[in-house]
């Protein structure tokens, strides 16, 4: 797999439609909208909760802005949208994309590999946070959807904000915990 293009994300409120600003608190939500996961920025003044049909959320502040720093979304929910690719029809390819990042991450690590009796390839991957196992079809991306399948990953899970831990002033949940409904 070739090496990723790192997109800023737009530092937009989805509510309010108005920039976020350097040291302004603010929540990324993975929304599962009509079949397609997005990602969404909301500013924690307009923050009422995760939004319907939400995977995951978490809370971040603005740094300022380091041009040559990326950060991978919480590892909670780089799972929760790993496990949501497993519901989606027709996300072969990017499942087992995401299952090598996953393994690269060290956060999955890779079994065995089988065959089915059609010829499928298989990969068995297991995930020690969760206590989980999962058989993810080995399916290398054509060179065509390589592009695209790295847009959508780098614009959901990588930011150039890192993961605040330890604000809880309007989070349900402990301050480092990554709440999935």
């Amino acid at each position: 797999m070739s090496e990723f293009e790192f997109k800023r994300r737009s530092r937009v409120c989805s509510v309010s439609e108005r920039e976020l600003l350097p040291g302004e608190k603010y929540f990324s939500v993975l929304v599962d909208q009509e079949g397609e996961i997005i990602r969404k920025e909301i500013a924690a003044t307009q923050w009422g909760g995760p939004p319907d049909h939400c995977i995951s959320w978490w809370k971040s502040q603005i740094p300022e802005l380091d041009p040559n720093k990326f950060f991978w979304a919480p590892d909670n929910v780089i799972i929760d949208y790993f496990e949501r690719f497993q519901t989606i029809e027709d996300k072969t390819v990017e499942q087992y994309v995401l299952a090598l990042l996953l393994i690269q991450k060290r956060l999955f690590r890779l079994g065995n590999s089988t065959t089915d009796e059609s010829g499928i390839e298989w990969m068995s991957v297991s995930c020690a946070k969760r206590g989980s196992s999962y058989q993810v079809e080995v399916a290398t991306p054509e060179p065509e959807e390589i592009e695209n399948i790295q847009t959508e990953i780098v614009d959901l899970l990588f930011s150039d904000e890192p993961f605040e831990q330890g604000i809880d002033d309007e989070a349900e949940s402990e301050p480092d915990q990554i709440v999935s409904p």
